[in-house]
């Protein structure tokens, strides 16, 4: 597929990736690397190549997006942050925790 070979759109869609989700440079790879792997196995006649690729790695972004928030929620309750460990070691060496 041509985009695999346009360097420029694919720095957009990792800059898209970081800027727009806060998605790290590995993570990005792979779900280009994911979206590609998409694209080649459409056998649809596409117009306009470079805004269904933006699209598509759009979506699997969002996707990732949402994944990754489930994943914090279901994690955030099992272990307590680090500061909230030594907030309550500080607290128990005043005699103000119970």
């Amino acid at each position: 597929m041509a985009l695999l070979l346009d360097r420029e759109q694919v720095e957009r869609l990792m800059g898209l990736a970081f800027k727009r989700f806060g998605i790290r440079r590995e993570e990005a790879e792979e779900l280009l690397a994911e979206t590609l792997l998409e694209l080649s196995g459409s056998g649809a006649a596409i117009r306009d190549a470079r805004g269904f690729a933006f699209h598509v790695f759009y979506i699997r972004c969002c996707r990732w997006l949402a994944r990754e928030g489930r994943r914090r929620e279901d994690t955030a309750g099992s272990t307590p942050a680090p500061a909230d460990r030594t907030d309550r070691r500080m607290a128990s060496r005043s005699g103000r925790s119970r």
